[in-house]
């Protein structure tokens, strides 16, 4: 119905609503749940592979530079970007862990691997499943 409820998970009391047109394209809970924040734009994109769409889609899996096969446009590390599948549909979006230069030196690589690539390593994922939104 394109709104978007928040509701305490005590209570079941609905603590916000908002009307969620196309722009709103990213959430973002926190562990407890308490905090929400939308990103209305990306910053860029990644395409991944079929292995990779499998893992995030229906694996509920974080994105790993493995998988990534083409970085488009610029982006800083913090930045929401869109995941797209290898057909170019946008099947997730999410806040990236590398800026776009970055994953553009480590797409195709093992998570292992990164250290010995960049020089050094944030995190072994490049969308934390934390910070990830499937679509659809």
């Amino acid at each position: 119905d394109g709104m978007l409820r928040v509701y305490d998970t005590k209570s079941r009391r609905q603590l916000r609503e908002w009307n969620v047109g196309r722009d709103a394209t990213m959430l973002r809970l926190s562990p407890d749940g308490n905090r929400i924040a939308f990103a209305s734009r990306t910053a860029g994109q990644v395409v991944i592979d079929d292995g990779a769409a499998r893992a995030v889609v229906s694996g509920q899996k974080s994105l790993l530079a493995s998988g990534i096969v083409d970085v488009r446009g610029t982006f800083e590390a913090g930045d929401a970007i869109s995941v797209l599948s290898p057909t170019g549909a946008e099947i997730a979006r999410g806040l990236a862990s590398y800026s776009a230069q970055e994953v553009q030196k480590i797409k195709g690589h093992r998570s292992a691997d990164i250290e010995q690539i960049l020089g050094y390593k944030y995190i072994d994922e490049v969308i934390h499943r934390d910070d990830l939104v499937v679509l659809g």
